[in-house]
């Protein structure tokens, strides 16, 4: 253990680091954001914005920006390391993907569904219903498609495309303006697991019991 840090009095919920180790985010359940810088001993930045449990968060690749999702369905990017607010949607956030500058984002939207757990707790889950491409810049939401039922999305390091995982098993291919390219699939195969790798030139999928490379 080189380092330990304390959140706050709340459940810790959500957590994201940056490529280069130098920042890291925190988020808890009564919607507490924190921003540590990590090769420095200092006292986090403590960050405004979120009154509900923090479900998502995500840096961009140059950790420029942080795109944080709560369950009130508020998602907002903060410039790095400031802190500062650049854009907010009212979206119901299942999964976002930054593109490498920050400047786009992927959104599998839904809404949340609550139910009482055994011990007597609630637990929160989202049904994933739109694929949504946002500028964050312009603050402006495009929906790709509806009636998805996607898993998980990803930039590729380029910034040039960006894949989305789908729960039918196969992994559908955009270019950066949202324009379908292709689409990954096998017959026997259903995927669990997708990821660009070199760069954004090949797609690593993983099922059952293997690997493919694309």
């Amino acid at each position: 253990l080189i380092r330990r840090q304390t959140h706050a009095a709340e459940l810790l919920t959500a957590a994201a680091i940056t490529t280069d180790g130098q920042w890291a985010a925190t988020g808890g359940s009564t919607g507490t954001l924190k921003l540590w810088r990590l090769d420095a001993d200092q006292e986090p930045l403590t960050i405004a914005g979120h009154e509900a449990r923090i479900t998502q968060m995500v840096f961009s690749h140059d950790g420029s920006r942080l795109a944080v999702a709560d369950t009130a369905g508020r998602l907002r990017f903060y410039s790095v390391p400031d802190g500062r607010a650049i854009a907010d949607f009212e979206i119901g956030c299942l999964h976002v993907a930054l593109s490498p500058d920050g400047q786009q984002a992927v959104v599998l939207s839904g809404g949340v569904e609550t139910e009482m757990a055994e011990d007597g707790g609630v637990r929160t889950s989202w049904n994933s219903d739109s694929l949504l491409l946002l500028d964050v810049n312009a603050q402006q939401q495009r929906v790709l498609q509806e009636q998805t039922t996607g898993l998980t999305c990803q930039f590729s390091r380029r910034g040039t495309e960006f894949l989305v995982l789908q729960t039918g098993g196969t992994v559908a291919i955009f270019d950066a303006a949202g324009n379908s390219q292709t689409t990954l699939e096998s017959i026997d195969q259903h995927f669990v697991a997708a990821a660009f790798v070199q760069g954004g030139t090949h797609v690593v999928t993983a099922s059952r019991d293997r690997l493919s490379v694309w």
